[in-house]
């Protein structure tokens, strides 16, 4: 795809980082940023006494949702969402609403790829790897849910969303909710098509929910479809991380797996993954210590307590909102920063540890002023073209 080597690459980078910060403040309360988002909100439906034994859960997948809606479409929402969230008096280097829609049609006009050496352009939806496509989806789809999501929160339901794959609770029969999607998201003129998944039990992306006569049970849903001793992928984590993956793993089965035999489970299934994968014992037994001791329960690793298990649950979930929330202030103060690009022919786990350490060597070499500080730099792949294009 030229397109996301392309000139209008740059445009799409700043844009996304002027409007996102905005678009997770509005819509905030119907975003789940990862699978345990949806155990995390169930624990809370939970605990207020709405999970009954008559609740349903579902899900709905959101189909080729990059390629389906026309920039029409997706323009008409941009601007009703500017129009109503969006003050550039609030921003040091604020644009104006009709400049912003200016740039974005640009550069969705000018999404090209190169197919048997013929160039085309892409008339629908938005480039999968472009930084700008995840939020341009995400405004369309808060509009095209509003109706289900007022129903819904009417009735003190869970709703939640992360991009193309949402989560909700349902207390009536099937056919009552079925017709509610009919009259709120499928009988409306739109492109999109989902698929719906409904029942005492679900897969949420990589979590499965089930209640049995009331009681909740969450855990890992593992993909069938993947080799059964790969390294764990987890969603918020750094594909090329390895040093930090194994502490992810575990924080990830805290936050899934809601009893103590689950998450033991979980566990060993972690340290056997690992260690066919060439990590040592010894390695993997410090590994799994110094994460009790994060979070000081030491002994959950040789005895199982549920009341300490639970106490570590709360810790983990304590964390990892607070590690959400500082995300959503970093990007806030990136909005006035001024942005340096930097491209690097590195790849994988160089390109990571490049990335992550720029901060020491940037601090080492600038000094520490008012002007650097307002500097943000970010490290990208180096471009590289298909044949016959440049």
């Amino acid at each position: 795809m030229i397109y996301q080597l392309g000139p209008t690459m740059g445009i799409a980078r700043y844009i996304n980082r002027l409007l996102q910060p905005i678009y997770y403040r509005v819509a905030s309360l119907t975003t789940f940023f990862k699978e345990t988002d949806a155990v995390h909100a169930m624990d809370i439906y939970t605990q207020k006494g709405l999970l009954l034994p008559t609740t349903l859960f579902a899900t709905l997948h959101i189909h080729d949702l990059c390629t389906t809606v026309s920039h029409e479409e997706m323009i008409q929402a941009l601007k009703r969402f500017l129009d109503e969230y969006y003050s550039p008096e609030q921003l040091t280097r604020g644009l104006s609403i009709d400049t912003i829609v200016k740039l974005v049609q640009i550069i969705l006009e000018n999404q090209l790829l190169v197919f048997q050496n013929k160039v085309y352009r892409q008339i629908k939806g938005s480039a999968i790897g472009s930084p700008l496509t995840i939020l341009l989806m995400n405004i369309y789809l808060f509009y095209w849910q509003t109706d289900l999501v007022k129903r819904l929160v009417g009735k003190n339901e869970i709703f939640g969303r992360c991009f193309n794959e949402v989560f909700l609770t349902w207390n009536g029969s099937e056919n009552e909710f079925r017709s509610l999607l009919h009259t709120t998201v499928n009988g409306k003129r739109s492109p999109i098509k989902i698929t719906t998944s409904m029942g005492h039990r679900v897969n949420y992306i990589d979590v499965h929910i089930s209640q049995i006569n009331g009681n909740l049970q969450t855990g890992v849903n593992h993909d069938t479809d993947t080799e059964p001793r790969c390294l764990p992928y987890v969603s918020d984590h750094p594909r090329r991380m390895h040093s930090t993956l194994f502490r992810a793993a575990l924080i990830r089965a805290v936050l899934c797996c809601s009893n103590i035999i689950d998450f033991n489970n979980e566990r060993r299934d972690i340290e056997v993954t690992f260690n066919t994968n060439g990590y040592t014992w010894d390695y993997i037994n410090e590994h799994v210590n110094e994460f009790f001791r994060e979070f000081n329960v030491r002994e959950l690793k040789y005895q199982m307590h549920e009341h300490k298990y639970e106490k570590l649950r709360r810790l983990v979930f304590k964390y990892d909102l607070q590690q959400m929330d500082m995300k959503m202030k970093q990007r806030k103060l990136q909005q006035d920063k001024e942005v340096w690009y930097i491209s690097s022919s590195l790849k994988g786990k160089a390109l990571t540890d490049i990335r992550s350490s720029y901060e020491t060597i940037w601090k080492h070499y600038i000094d520490d002023s008012i002007e650097s500080r307002r500097i943000n730099i970010e490290i990208i792949t180096q471009p590289k073209y298909p044949p016959n294009t440049k």
